[in-house]
């Protein structure tokens, strides 16, 4: 119970980033409470509709500590499982939260390398309406009063008009089986702002209605965007996703499984809506299906994390961000007849709260690049600065030239590795043979040191 503050004067200081809180002149001054010891002295942080009070000295030294809340409704959020349920909990390490971000090339996959930091020719361009560099390019462009999100190859002069948009449909369905109500409703684009402008990196937001931001990352070097989409869902039994437009109905997918990767044929043409309700002893065929990390339809690459459904529908290829559902099992579910289970209620699938998901895209992609692309998504190179002269450089598997590796299965006391032959021949590689396209798992214990 803190009596209210009052704010002492506006302070400037350099921007700060606490997980998802950007801390900028913009958005802070200091404060100074009444006579209260909870919080002396602190500063208040306009953020999504919380006043957030930080002490001085976390801006000052750098210290992890706790943050407090007050919600639009003058309640106080005092205590640790509020602050992880709202997602404003603890305040991480300032210092740790910057990035040194520096560009390496030709870096063997799976080693231990040295190399100079050297300053690369910056080819990122960034604006109110485009972010680019010498391989790919973003376009905002405005038409009959809408904008538009374009993509653009530059090597291969391929390009992807009006390609990404964010839908949102009414669900009432259950855990197993999706079930729309209606068509789904896209999210207006309301305009844009840069958010980051570097020789290595650039960042423009994206800001639709509903206080929906999707970031779009793209590096000096990189031959793919990196998105980052940010919302607060407070609305039940709902799916929201993210719709890439391809230039043609989509009849094939590749999508990464839990062995290598299936090939999918899809009938484009299925509508879920159009076929319910479901007539009895009937459950609706889907077009929903599983992916593991990546996708691939038309040579248009996708990758996730953490994000393991997509839809087909026309040339729509959907990735879904949150599906919320009421109950396990819906007795009354219009997309199929006999219920599936009990009819539990199940709040937490309603995803409601803050969300922050993480995807990509790469144009002009095969079987090879998009498991390149996965790996160097999920697991970018990790630098370490300091004087490494007496380092030598170790790469901890000689794989011959086309055989990819990518990941490591442990079974038991025993490792085995992933491997793709990207090849159109046979590869022979530690007694074993890998035939051409194809995916095995090789044991790597009497790999190198037998260990």
């Amino acid at each position: 119970n803190m009596t209210l503050v009052e704010i002492i004067s506006q302070e400037r200081f350099s921007k700060y980033r606490m997980d998802d809180v950007e801390v900028s002149a913009d958005n802070v001054c200091f404060v100074q409470s009444k006579g209260q010891e909870v919080f002396p002295d602190c500063a208040v942080v306009m953020w999504d509709g919380y006043f957030m009070f930080i002490e001085e000295y976390l801006l000052k030294k750098g210290d992890s500590g706790i943050i407090a809340a007050m919600d639009e409704a003058g309640t106080w959020v005092d205590d640790e499982d509020d602050y992880g349920s709202k997602d404003i909990g603890y305040v991480t390490n300032l210092e740790r939260e910057l990035e040194y971000l520096i560009e390496a090339k030709d870096l063997k996959p799976f080693s231990l390398s040295t190399f100079k930091s050297v300053d690369e020719p910056c080819s990122l361009e960034i604006n109110d309406f485009k972010i680019s560099n010498s391989f790919v390019e973003l376009a905002l462009r405005r038409a009959n009063g809408k904008l538009s999100i374009n993509l653009f190859d530059k090597i291969l002069k391929t390009e992807y008009s009006d390609v990404l948009k964010i839908l949102v449909t009414e669900d009432i369905g259950d855990s197993y089986n999706f079930a729309p109500k209606s068509k789904p409703l896209e999210y207006k684009l309301l305009g844009v702002k840069v958010i980051e402008k570097g020789p290595v990196r650039a960042c423009l937001r994206l800001l639709f209605e509903n206080n929906f931001k999707l970031d779009v990352y793209l590096s000096n070097s990189a031959k793919f965007f990196e998105f980052r989409a940010k919302f607060n869902n407070n609305k039940k039994n709902q799916k929201i996703q993210a719709c890439f437009n391809l230039k043609n109905p989509i009849d094939i997918t590749f999508a990464e499984d839990a062995f290598g990767y299936i090939e999918r044929k899809h009938d484009y043409n299925w509508f879920l809506l159009d076929n319910m309700p479901v007539t009895p002893r009937i459950e609706l065929n889907t077009n929903s299906y599983p992916m593991q990390r990546w996708l691939l339809a038309q040579g248009f690459g996708v990758t996730t994390v953490g994000l393991n459904e997509y839809e087909v529908y026309k040339n729509e290829l959907k990735i879904t961000l949150i599906r919320g559902t009421a109950r396990i099992s819906e007795p009354k579910n219009k997309a199929r007849y006999v219920p599936a289970g009990p009819p539990i209620e199940t709040p937490e699938l309603q995803c409601l709260g803050r969300h922050e998901m993480r995807f990509g895209c790469a144009l002009n992609q095969d079987i090879t690049s998009m498991q390149q692309f996965a790996e160097s998504f999920y697991q970018p190179a990790v630098c370490i600065s300091g004087d490494f002269s007496d380092l030598s450089e170790k790469q901890f598997l000689n794989l011959p030239e086309n055989l990819i590796f990518y990941g490591l299965k442990p079974a038991g006391n025993k490792v085995f590795g992933v491997f793709y032959n990207a090849s159109g021949n046979k590869i022979k590689y530690n007694g074993k043979t890998i035939f051409p396209k194809s995916i095995d798992f090789i044991e790597l214990q009497s790999v190198e040191t037998g260990k």
